[in-house]
């Protein structure tokens, strides 16, 4: 599991979990920000 910069978290209240999971994996972004992500395997 990919270790979360929790001091981020800390930092930017507005950033939410899935954000920043984005952040850090670009597949684990949201489909309806990233729907292109879904087809590129």
């Amino acid at each position: 599991m990919i270790q979360l910069p929790f001091n981020l978290m800390r930092d930017q209240p507005n950033y939410t979990l899935e954000e920043l999971l984005a952040q850090c994996d670009p597949n684990a972004a949201l489909p309806d920000e990233m729907d292109w992500g879904q087809d590129i395997d």
